[in-house]
């Protein structure tokens, strides 16, 4: 009788778990303040584009990864890369499917990405746009006009940058170039070390 009521017991604090769970869970997932951390575009320089027939070859390829548009410039040797509403541009994804169609990549890319800045523990500031993607920020006077307007730099940004991804910086190193206030951060939002700002 005593196994019985124990069992009953765990089953109902179980019970009472899961259904917790599964609220916290559905009101993220509409939530009208979840954070939108997505790259919403990207410009890659392009070596090769010599003609008409090049361009064309080099934005069917990337179209194929789906969710983006694309526009090859040859005069500037430069292809742009929007991703349509709700979809990331994955830069990875862009460059393999260039060098698919033939072409070299020509330098360092720009970005454009949602995210938030987050403060390390050994106090360097990084745009993490999502889980898998953390960008660390290097001092300018994009960053400095930032912290003159948003000193805690908290809440959630549009950011535009030239990614310097060398084998010396891990993460990637970014050079922010403009940035756009897009949803102020959570009241109770904290700043220690580590966290998101």
């Amino acid at each position: 009788m005593r196994g019985e009521r124990i069992d009953q017991e765990r089953g109902g604090v179980a019970f009472r778990v899961v259904t917790a769970v599964i609220c916290v869970v559905a009101a993220l997932a509409i939530s009208p303040g979840r954070v939108e951390a997505r790259v919403v575009g990207a410009t890659v320089p392009v070596r090769g584009m010599t003609c008409a027939l090049c361009t064309r070859s080099v934005e069917e390829s990337v179209k194929g990864l789906g969710g983006v548009r694309v526009t090859a410039d040859m005069s500037a040797g430069l292809v742009r890369v929007e991703a349509l509403e709700g979809r990331s541009v994955g830069l990875r994804d862009v460059k393999d499917r260039i060098l698919a169609a033939g072409f070299k990549i020509g330098g360092e890319s720009e970005l454009e990405a949602i995210g938030r800045f987050v403060l390390t523990g050994d106090g360097r500031i990084t745009f993490r746009v999502n889980a898998g993607s953390s960008y660390l920020v290097l001092e300018n006077d994009t960053l400095r006009r930032i912290f003159r307007q948003h000193p805690r730099l908290s809440g959630e940004f549009q950011v535009a940058f030239r990614l310097h991804d060398h084998p010396e910086y891990r993460p990637a190193a970014i050079a922010l170039s403009r940035f756009e206030a897009r949803r102020p951060p959570a009241p109770g939002a904290s700043s220690a070390p580590g966290s998101t700002l």
